[in-house]
């Protein structure tokens, strides 16, 4: 009779997908279709995001299409953001006025009160034995 420790059995683990070899055609698709999140693209092919990053790094094409990638996903945040607004949102409104409305007037600022008297202050800086007329 063997008294072996049996492993318990593997429960809701999802196995990596297959590492794939990162290549310029592969990327091309990839970027755009998880929206220039690298993390995502890293993931579909098995590797680190940091790997992706480096890649594409390599390669000006690359370069260009995770730019456009993210800025369509800046886009598509703005276009979110604006129906917020147009819906009334408090939130939104409050972030576009704290930000775009700084020239307005509309900034977050913290005012500070205290009564009393203000208290002189003197400040002393040891010359450490050197003239002060003496170049440094």
């Amino acid at each position: 009779m063997s008294h072996k420790k049996q492993k318990p059995p593997e429960v809701n683990k999802v196995a990596p997908p297959p590492r794939r070899r990162l290549s310029v055609p592969g990327l091309l698709d990839a970027i755009p279709r998880f929206r220039g999140n690298l993390a995502a693209v890293a993931r579909s092919f098995g590797v680190t995001r940091t790997a992706v990053w480096k890649f594409v790094q390599r390669y000006p094409e690359l370069q260009e299409v995770a730019h456009d990638a993210r800025e369509t996903r800046l886009d598509n945040a703005e276009s979110s953001l604006d129906r917020a607004i147009l819906a009334g949102e408090p939130w939104a409104i409050q972030m576009v006025l704290k930000t775009l409305g700084k020239d307005r007037g509309y900034v977050e600022r913290t005012e500070q009160h205290h009564s009393g008297s203000v208290a002189e202050v003197h400040l002393h800086f040891p010359d450490n034995g050197r003239d002060a007329t003496t170049p440094h």
